[in-house]
């Protein structure tokens, strides 16, 4: 549906529109948030200490959303555009977004940034400035860091804390679950209902998501349910990177937002490692219409090699 809606470049760029006026009042909300304790738009309050989420339940929900349009974002940067004032904003918004990401303090959300931005790098080197900025904020902010914020920083890959051990329990569990019948898993959305008879010893909390969307999926559909998810992956970024390596292509509106498009679903799939967000239902849906996106831009680019502008 999102492939066919967005059938040409207009179209397109009417989206982004509406996508990046939504980020940057959502990036707002979040600085609100900051400096007041909850956000202006759904007045959810702190989950965890300076660690801001705005409208969204998780600081880690949120940093996967700012993860998905950052990439688009940073490539409609790179464009020409004639209006100072688009120039202006295209500057700004990203610079937001990746403030906004920076006070998420997500591990996994910042792993998948560098993911990201590796990736475009490889095409379009200047975007690898966006990390160096990145990493400016770390450095220069770190006096500044609460206790609780340091620690969990200091853990980044050590796993230490209570959340990296919270993890570590429940994969072990769904583990458990996929090797009980690893071809065809336990059945589609049957992780939290068997998530009590798995488990080792009395887990103290409420029933979890697997925190990793591959063993989910494992777990829930087997090898053959993963495998079929994957090759669509796969199909899509074969194509994808087929088109922006072929030098007959020239880099129009649509190669950088094919570009964009499969930064942003890297990005997701690396958090998808160490967090929930592909069952989320917004998160969710918001992955399928980036691969849509890429889809439709692949297409576009197709068009314009044939009949060139």
């Amino acid at each position: 549906m999102v492939v066919d809606t967005l059938s040409e470049e207009r179209k397109i760029k009417n989206f982004l529109a509406i996508l990046f006026l939504s980020a940057t009042v959502v990036g707002i909300d979040g600085i609100f948030q900051l400096f007041t304790g909850k956000d202006f738009i759904r007045q959810r309050i702190y989950i965890g200490k300076s660690r801001i989420h705005a409208t969204f339940p998780t600081a880690n929900d949120f940093v996967c959303y700012l993860n998905a349009v950052i990439p688009l974002a940073i490539a409609s940067f790179l464009l020409k555009f004639k209006k100072k004032k688009t120039k202006i904003y295209l500057r700004g918004l990203p610079l937001l977004l990746l403030l906004c990401l920076f006070l998420t303090f997500s591990r996994g959300g910042w792993l998948a940034f560098i993911s990201m931005f590796l990736f475009m790098g490889f095409w379009v080197p200047s975007s690898l400035i966006f990390i160096l900025f990145f990493g400016i904020c770390i450095i220069t902010g770190w006096p500044f860091f609460n206790p609780v914020i340091k620690d969990h920083l200091n853990n980044f890959f050590l796993l230490l804390d209570q959340s990296s051990a919270d993890r570590r329990w429940i994969w072990a569990t769904g583990w458990k679950m996929f090797m009980h019948n690893p071809w065809f898993g336990l059945g589609l959305g049957t992780f939290m209902f068997n998530f009590r008879k798995f488990v080792t010893g009395v887990y103290p909390y409420g029933t979890p998501y697997a925190h990793n969307c591959y063993l989910q999926m494992v777990s829930e559909i087997g090898l053959i349910g993963l495998f079929s998810f994957l090759l669509i992956l796969l199909l899509f970024y074969f194509h994808g990177i087929r088109s922006l390596n072929n030098k007959n292509i020239p880099r129009t509106y649509s190669w950088y937002m094919l570009l964009g498009s499969l930064a942003a679903i890297l990005g997701y799939c690396v958090h998808m490692v160490v967090d929930t967000s592909f069952y989320s239902l917004d998160l969710g849906m918001l992955f399928w219409i980036l691969l849509g996106l890429g889809t439709a831009a692949m297409n576009n680019i197709k068009l314009e090699t044939v009949t060139p502008k």
